[in-house]
This record gives structure tokens, C-alpha cells and sequence, in this order.
């Protein structure tokens, strides 16, 4: 977009959308007194002993919903790279581009799996400390979710990557032989 130039209609409802999501958020800020690292600790560690929720159910839900979203849209664009780089080489072009976009590809599905990893350790944490449904449901199923569907085609895709370099070189094979003729 130049300096001038105004922004389409579906960004600037896009902006708005969120500024209205956000400020429908509702929450308190207490100010309290300065007090020492060690103390916050304590109380924090107290407040686990005592069995208190991590979090509430509203931001349960609200902080699902962003993170379910931003791991949705990930999904989205691994699997648009994954149309682009099939498309590239069943045209036999930008080789070089295809394989840097299956190595993106795979990198976003080992991202995912570790996420997956790293919420389904926290929803194992959550339930030996008995936490209510709301902290632990999310994170062991937003962990198994994306372990399994992200994670498992993680090796998939070293295979998915030795078909795509067999394919450009048939393509170079077909075109070295068409030119011989």
C-alpha cells in the first residue's frame, strides 16, 4: 500500500472488528504496592497449593479461541504451500523454490507438533495438580489435535520431499531427451 493510497473496504472492517473484540474484553487492573520477586513467588506457589484455578473459564475460552485461530491459520498457509509446491512441480518449475517451500512446510508441522507437545505437557500438569475442566480440556486436546494431525505428517513429508526431487528429474530426464531428438 502507498502512503496515499486508502485501504480497502475488508481491511479497514478487519481493523474494526478487532478493535471492537478487544475492547469488549472485560477485565480489571489492580495497582498494588512494589513488592519483592520472592514474595510474588510465594504467593504464587501458595495459590497452586491451595488448588486455585490458573485461569478462569471466560479467559479459558477466549485465549483458546485466539490460540485455536492463529494455529488454524498456520494449517492454512502449510497447506497452501503444499498446493503451490504441487503445482510447481507438476510443471516441472522453480526447483529450487519448490524445495525451499517444502522445507517451510515442514518446519511449520514441527512447529505445530512441538506446540502440541509443549500444551499436552501442560494439560498433564493440569490434571496432576486437579485443576478444573476448563485448564486442562484445552490444552490436552489442542495437544493431541496437533501431535497427531501436524506432527504425524511430519515424516510424510521427508517422503512427500524425495517424490518431489523424482519428479523434477524426470523432468529434467524428459526434457534432456526431447531436446536429443
Amino acid at each position: 500500500m502507498r502512503p496515499n493510497e486508502v485501504p480497502p473496504k475488508w481491511l479497514i472492517a478487519y481493523w474494526i472488528a478487532w478493535v471492537v473484540i478487544l475492547l469488549s474484553f472485560q477485565g480489571w487492573v489492580v495497582v498494588t504496592a512494589p513488592q519483592s520477586a520472592s514474595l510474588i513467588a510465594a504467593d504464587r506457589a501458595a495459590s497452586v497449593d491451595r488448588g486455585q484455578p490458573w485461569w478462569t473459564e471466560r479467559s479459558a475460552g477466549f485465549y483458546g479461541g485466539v490460540l485455536g485461530g492463529v494455529g488454524g491459520l498456520i494449517g492454512g498457509v502449510v497447506g497452501i504451500l503444499g498446493g503451490v509446491v504441487g503445482t510447481l512441480a507438476s510443471l516441472g518449475r522453480s526447483r529450487e523454490l519448490a524445495l525451499h517451500l517444502m522445507h517451510l512446510i515442514i518446519a511449520g508441522c514441527a512447529f505445530l507438533a512441538i506446540a502440541g507437545l509443549i500444551a499436552g505437557a501442560g494439560g498433564l500438569a493440569a490434571l496432576a495438580q486437579r485443576q478444573p475442566f476448563w485448564v486442562y480440556y484445552p490444552l490436552l486436546l489442542a495437544g493431541g489435535i496437533l501431535v497427531l494431525s501436524p506432527g504425524g505428517l511430519v515424516p510424510a513429508m521427508y517422503w512427500f520431499k524425495r517424490l518431489l526431487i523424482a519428479r523434477y528429474e524426470e523432468h529434467e530426464l524428459r526434457k534432456m531427451q526431447s531436446m536429443d531428438i
